[in-house]
């Protein structure tokens, strides 16, 4: 009960071949009612179908616009990094500040971030700062950096949100 999902499925290739041992991993977080966080970076409609359709329900690993929207029309929550080693919130972040597209979908995210990252240019905040300097509304920024990931963790109870108890 402690635990939120299971973070990195990182072994695509075990995904998208149905190998028995990744399955059962994948079968055990989604009858425990879990998250299942993926680790693919790609934009082919094959690979992203089949991690879509084995229960991999977001990922983090979009380089590009086109990954994050193949990823979305999957079904997939698309999350937008940003951290010391991967930088991909400038790129990603585009199709959602030319045009209207539904943010619920998105969260935003830090990955691998280093401490003088941290005490530097900061955290979770910096991304917001980030995405806002980009073009999105602040409240946009916001909303796909607190309540759609507690929302996504299932954690949206408690946390998320700027309201009383949470």
């Amino acid at each position: 009960p402690d635990i939120w999902g299971m973070g990195e499925m990182m072994n695509y290739p075990g995904v998208v071949f149905n190998q028995p041992d990744v399955q059962q991993k994948i079968q055990a977080t989604r009858q425990a009612g879990k998250p299942l966080t993926g680790h693919l970076t790609s934009d082919d409609p094959h690979l992203i179908n089949a991690y879509a359709a084995s229960g991999v329900d977001s990922c983090h690993e979009s380089v590009t616009a086109d990954q994050i929207l193949a990823k979305l029309r999957a079904g997939v929550y698309a999350m937008i990094r940003e951290g010391s080693a991967w930088k991909d919130l400038k790129t990603c972040i585009q199709p959602f500040v030319r045009s209207n597209l539904d943010t619920s979908g998105v969260m935003l995210v830090t990955d691998d971030v280093h401490a003088d990252t941290l005490i530097q240019t900061g955290h979770i905040n910096a991304v917001i700062n980030l995405a806002i300097a980009e073009g999105i509304s602040p409240v946009k920024a916001i909303q796909m950096a607190t309540i759609n990931t507690a929302r996504y963790f299932r954690l949206d109870e408690t946390i998320g949100c700027i309201a009383p108890g949470r």
